[in-house]
């Protein structure tokens, strides 16, 4: 994609939504499916593009897809850091980590299934092979809204080295250079300065908090949302990779 080109003017079809983890919602999909078939692969009666997921670099570090052999490093990495993440609202969901290997293996195939779907972006921050942290797009909506919530979280002894910065400028150049979305924004916890921090430092548009906007941890809580859009980003795309992109 050619940057200033709006993602308006690119002609991408609407896709699927999706309800739940390996359930699909069928709600308008009969109209969708026509633009997921050319060059696809049938699915469980869904037709789905074949693209695989991103693998982004930044200045220091690889924001990839996870796999099946990430699955010791994630449960230790998690397991050390579980403290910081319930507080951040980036736990573990309700069934916490997969259990075993071959659990872990299903997650890694759906998240994967979600992303070639284009629906949502799980990744792993790795430096050196070493796992530092996640980073993702969920949320994603076509159509009108062409937009995407952004999340992440990172291990405590990289939280002040700046891989939170790294690798949502990563996220911004996959969003908007390649999946064309007009729209990126990241919702914070009000009393978590530390995110905030990263998003003010990149001088992101503070949209205010909104009223019980996420559930965390089951309840529902207001959120600062911090934003930035397909204009923004082609303002300020230069500056942003020349202090956070690869070299």
């Amino acid at each position: 994609m050619i940057p200033g080109a709006h993602p308006g003017q690119q002609g991408s079809a609407q896709k699927s939504a999706w309800d739940a983890p390996m359930e699909l919602n069928r709600l308008g999909n009969q109209a969708q499916l026509g633009g997921l078939r050319a060059g696809g692969q049938e699915v469980s009666g869904f037709a789905m593009p074949t693209a695989a997921p991103p693998e982004l670099s930044t200045r220091r570090f690889v924001v990839r897809p996870f796999r099946p052999d990430d699955f010791d490093q994630v449960v230790a990495v998690v397991g050390a850091n579980v403290a910081n993440l319930v507080s951040a609202g980036m736990a573990p969901g309700d069934q916490g980590l997969p259990a075993d290997a071959e659990a872990f293996t299903e997650w890694v195939d759906q998240i994967d299934l979600l992303a070639t779907l284009d629906l949502r972006y799980e990744l792993g921050c790795f430096d050196d092979g070493e796992l530092i942290g996640g980073a993702g797009l969920w949320g994603v909506v076509r159509g009108t809204a062409q937009s995407a919530f952004a999340a992440g979280w990172v291990t405590q002894a990289r939280a002040r080295d700046h891989v939170g910065s790294e690798g949502f400028v990563a996220l911004c150049r996959f969003g908007f250079d390649e999946l064309h979305l007009h729209r990126i924004e990241a919702p914070v916890l009000p009393e978590n300065e530390a995110v905030a921090g990263v998003f003010r430092r990149l001088a992101l548009r503070d949209a205010g908090i909104e009223p019980a906007y996420l559930q965390v941890n089951g309840t529902w809580r207001d959120h600062r949302r911090f934003v930035i859009t397909w204009d923004d980003w082609v303002a300020r795309r230069s500056a942003l990779l020349d202090e956070w992109g690869p070299r």
